[in-house]
């Protein structure tokens, strides 16, 4: 007994005696796989650091935090990963670590498959009686599928896909599974199918542009406008189940009405399958933006494919746009030429075109504004900043209306005149990022009381309609044209001018007649998928103050130095 009592104490003794050092090693280091730096955290562990370890190690914890069994290839087991990853975003780190060593990753959503780079491989294949679009349904509706490896569409059923093998297997395998289904089913019967729209909606949007009233098309009008109703194989395309029933009742009322027409149409294929299909119908279903198609499979698949080459995604685009005025005594002394160059005392230089439009640095000219703003030589008058896609129009309108009465013998009414500023912009993003816009500025005001006429102000109007092509990281310069400007001024001797009957013997007015350059820069911008929540930089670029690199640049300008 004595003989093992003795080695216990030791034991005891020595692990006292490290304890402290143990403790301390745990505050600096971390447990080995993970981040954790105390024991007690384990069960809140959300992270993982390794240390030359195999790649298999940081798949298993990635599927455990998505739910899933890790399965990695022999090859990708060889794979050694170093560092500390942060396991809250597991497919993130799974797309940074397949590309950093060389990996591939596919999830059914039970399992996680890795494989090394190499592995991958591609199949094509041929569909005889399903199409490639049903099989691409198939795999989005079974949440088998990966944009990541998407599965390309040739002529004739062909297909052609590459990824991980277990991704390929599975889809060559829905495409033998689909093949046979569709082989013995009747191609003439009448399905029923929905088509859910991701980046497009099925009606289109009206809106009112100083009392015009105009309409931009949706899906549904473009496949009205694309088939119509011709013949037994037409398409009949209905903007609403409401119109799909005949009436303007609400939307469930619409719905019970069209529903018995529907299942017997159903039926009637089902039991006559000889007949000839009538034409296909696709209502258009607001609420879910989605579409609901009726008739054969080949009539489906038409149209599906068609919309599947309209419905892409788009690119957002902010547009920001400065609307500036500036003396234009201030603007020559400044060296502005539309047909040739601005230099701001040497150290700032702006090539202009003989149009009055200009590609340039918009940060060091909103600097000189700003130089030139704070000795009142210059305004800024507006600054609207918009969010649109790619070729979808924007509109800024900040305009005033007056009306003038038309008296006749028998009837009077009254005219509205509006007048003001709008813009509208209509940008797309060319090949090589540089976003290509058609704009179009309309500028009105209305003239001073003394140069009224019949009571009524004249307004003048100035249009400007072009297309430009801005590169990446530039703005737009557009504009130049100036304007008279009457100011009046009061002025008087301090305190004389305030006494009464004799006062106006020390006061008077005085009117000042400026000529003044209206400038236009829009500044397009594309945003990526990470710019998501960056409102504080938009309000910080839009805000009353400018961004910081304006400031900087502004003082530089003042003090006579060269800009950093």
């Amino acid at each position: 007994m004595k003989m093992f009592r003795t080695p216990a104490r030791g034991v005891v003794l020595a692990l006292a005696l490290l304890a402290p050092a143990v403790g301390l090693q745990a505050q600096e280091v971390p447990l080995e796989g993970s981040t954790i730096q105390n024991p007690q955290d384990l069960p809140h562990a959300q992270g993982f650091v390794s240390r030359n370890e195999s790649v298999e190690q940081l798949a298993a914890s990635l599927a455990n935090g998505m739910r899933q069994s890790a399965i990695v290839s022999a090859k990708a087991k060889r794979r050694r990963v170093s560092g500390s990853f942060d396991l809250t975003n597991p497919r993130k780190v799974l797309d940074q670590v397949a590309d950093e060593i060389g990996l591939v990753w596919y999830s059914d959503g039970r399992f996680l498959y890795m494989y090394e780079a190499a592995e991958a491989t591609s199949a094509v294949g041929n569909l005889r009686y399903a199409t490639v679009s049903s099989l691409v349904d198939f795999l989005e509706k079974t949440r088998l599928a990966d944009r990541r490896y998407a599965v390309r569409a040739g002529t004739e059923g062909t297909f052609y896909v590459s990824g991980p093998p277990v991704y390929v297997e599975i889809v060559m395998k829905a495409a033998r599974y689909l093949d046979a289904l569709y082989e013995g089913s009747d191609q003439q019967a009448i399905h029923v199918e929905v088509l859910k729209l991701q980046h497009s909606f099925v009606n289109g949007r009206r809106y009112v542009q100083r009392d015009r009233e105009l309409e931009l098309p949706g899906v549904a009008d473009a496949l009205r406008a694309v088939f119509g109703s011709r013949g037994p194989q037409g398409v009949q395309v209905i903007s609403s189940l409401a119109a799909a029933a005949g009436g303007e009742e609400s939307a469930g009322g619409a719905l019970a009405a069209a529903a018995p027409d529907v299942a017997t149409t159903i039926n009637a294929g089902a039991r006559s399958s000889e007949a000839s299909p009538g034409p296909a119908l696709v209502v258009a279903y607001v609420e879910t933006n989605s579409l609901l198609i009726r008739g054969t499979r080949e009539q489906i698949r038409q149209i599906k494919a068609l919309v599947g080459e309209i419905d892409l995604p788009r690119a957002q685009i902010e547009l920001a746009v400065w609307i500036i005025d500036i003396k234009k005594t201030q603007l020559e002394q400044l060296g502005v030429r539309w047909s040739g160059s601005v230099g701001i005392a040497g150290r700032l230089g702006v090539e202009f075109n003989q149009g009055g439009l200009s590609t340039l640095d918009g940060q060091r000219f909103l600097a000189s504004i700003k130089a030139l703003a704070e000795n009142g030589d210059a305004w800024i008058t507006s600054r609207p900043a918009l969010l649109t896609q790619e070729n979808t129009q924007a509109r800024f309108d900040s305009s005033q209306s007056f009306y003038a009465s038309l008296v006749g013998e028998r009837s009077s009414a009254l005219e509205q005149v509006t007048y003001g500023t709008a813009i509208n912009v209509l940008p797309r993003i060319s090949r090589d990022d540089e976003v290509e816009m058609q704009l179009q500025i309309e500028d009105g005001s209305a003239s001073g009381s003394d140069s009224y006429v019949d009571g009524l102000p004249t307004v003048a109007r100035t249009q400007i309609d072009t297309v430009a092509r801005v590169p990446h990281g530039l703005s737009l310069l557009v504009g130049g044209y100036t304007r008279s400007s009457s100011e009046f001024y009061r002025q008087g001797v301090p305190g004389l001018k305030r006494l009464p009957y004799v006062g106006g013997l020390f006061r008077g007015r005085e009117k000042r007649d400026d000529s003044v350059a209206r400038l236009y820069l829009v500044q397009p911008r594309v945003l990526a998928a990470q710019d998501a929540g960056q409102g504080d930089r938009m309000r910080r670029d839009m805000g009353m103050d400018l961004d910081s690199r304006i400031e900087h640049a502004a003082e530089a300008l003042r003090n006579g130095g060269a800009q950093p």
